[in-house]
């Protein structure tokens, strides 16, 4: 930091030509100088994380959060190592307020194969995904912090600190982090391997295939299923035989739909002929994920005989998966993904499919910011933000002003978000 930030407990000063703060919330009673509106420096406030005084560093924490400034998050991260376990829990929990204002609780299915019932915040964070987090930076202190609580003596923190790490952290994770994920991998506490398994393919953990792989023969089904799942999003070639074994094994149901999910996003050449033969596979599932498989290995012959090998397909996701095989091949299947982007099971499917397809598509599917239906044009900027771009920037700076405050809302994060990536990507010197 390089000017002086000036906190008023109860409201707020930035002095020196600092980021403005969008929101400001009320201290709890315990922090005495609250009712004082004390006036004090923001490196003053930071200094107290590292008191020898528990309390002083809660107030520290709390203080630091009200502000709501992103230049906290790095150091809030100092306390998720903090010897007192109800101080690492509610740092963890502040940390997970910075990047995400409402944490629902609720069900959620995963690509179809895994059901998981959200319980603590971090994993109720973690089930977000990455479309409604807030545009925050990902500071290396909140990487080795949350690394530091993956290997904490209790448990709770262990798990908690998982979660978070996923929900929070985008790829890279970093050696620590990765490091402590492929130890928890072998927790004795079935609930930290699952939540293990499941980040793992988040932040694409790709120094730690072996333990993903062993991971795959664990007892606990769930366990196995998501190691499946992480397999593929790490995308390692050398977890290949591993699933094909498991599908081959299981030949259908979850566990073999959960291989094949893994074969279908790592997409090796090898597993084409695999692809081509699920074509026609009575399962739907398996028709679905055997077109994405065909569309990710990149054989460009073999993407433009899906259409025909597919022609008479009814079931929805794999006819949705059809149009993702068409716009690759021949930029047809555009309109179709959006069509879905409003429907109620298959828009995080269809989404997905437009981020995959990347910064070719920002253009044309920028028009679709002006469709009438608020919700499509909201899920249409969260896309564009996480594309990035020229063209996307161009679009989202243009729905700024849209009159739906959740999309004009969107816009303004996806914007935020581009910034932060392509300032990471300037030489120090620049900044």
């Amino acid at each position: 930091m390089t000017q002086t930030q000036w906190i008023v407990i109860g409201s707020l000063i930035v002095a020196g030509g600092m980021t403005p703060v969008t929101r400001i919330c009320a201290l709890p009673e315990r922090v005495a100088f609250a009712q004082q509106q004390t006036v004090r420096p923001f490196e003053d406030i930071a200094r107290d994380l590292t008191s020898q005084h528990p309390n002083v560093r809660v107030e520290a924490m709390r203080t630091l959060a009200a502000a709501a400034h992103p230049d906290a998050i790095a150091h809030i991260a100092l306390l998720l190592t903090d010897p007192i376990d109800e101080i690492q829990s509610e740092a963890i929990d502040t940390l997970i307020g910075f990047y995400m204002i409402d944490v629902p609780k609720r069900s959620k299915k995963i690509a179809y194969i895994i059901e998981v019932d959200s319980g603590s915040r971090g994993e109720r964070a973690f089930e977000r995904g990455p479309f409604i987090l807030l545009p925050r930076p990902s500071p290396e202190s909140l990487k080795k912090g949350l690394a530091g609580a993956m290997r904490d003596g209790n448990p709770k923190i262990r798990l908690e600190a998982t979660y978070a790490l996923g929900a929070l952290v985008p790829p890279p994770a970093g050696p620590d982090a990765e490091a402590a994920l492929a130890a928890n991998l072998r927790d004795l506490d079935g609930h930290i391997r699952f939540a293990a398994a499941r980040v793992a393919g988040a932040v694409r953990a790709t120094t730690i295939t072996d333990a993903i792989v062993a991971a795959i023969n664990d007892p606990d089904e769930k366990i196995k299923l998501a190691a499946l799942r992480s397999a593929g999003d790490i995308g390692d070639p050398r977890a290949v035989r591993a699933l094909e074994e498991q599908f081959r094994y299981y030949q259908k149901g979850t566990v073999a739909r959960a291989a094949f999910d893994g074969l279908a996003r790592i997409a090796d050449p090898s597993s084409l002929p695999l692809f081509q033969e699920q074509l026609t596979s009575r399962d739907a599932a398996f028709r679905r994920l055997a077109i994405e498989g065909i569309v990710r290995a990149g054989d460009a012959k073999a993407v433009s005989a899906i259409e025909m090998a597919t022609a008479g397909e009814s079931d929805r996701s794999a006819q949705l998966a059809r149009a993702f095989a068409s716009q690759r091949a021949s930029n047809r299947g555009l309109d179709t993904i959006v069509m879905r982007v409003n429907d109620d099971v298959l828009y995080e499917q269809a989404m997905g499919y437009l981020v995959e397809l990347g910064k070719g598509i920002a253009a044309p599917l920028a028009l679709h910011l002006k469709d009438p239906n608020a919700r499509v044009r909201e899920r249409i900027a969260q896309v564009l933000g996480l594309i990035g771009g020229k063209d996307a920037q161009i679009a989202l700076e243009g729905t700024l002003r849209d009159p739906d405050v959740n999309v004009s809302r969107a816009a303004e994060r996806g914007l935020a978000r581009i910034r932060i990536i392509e300032s990471t990507r300037q030489p120090a010197a620049t900044r």
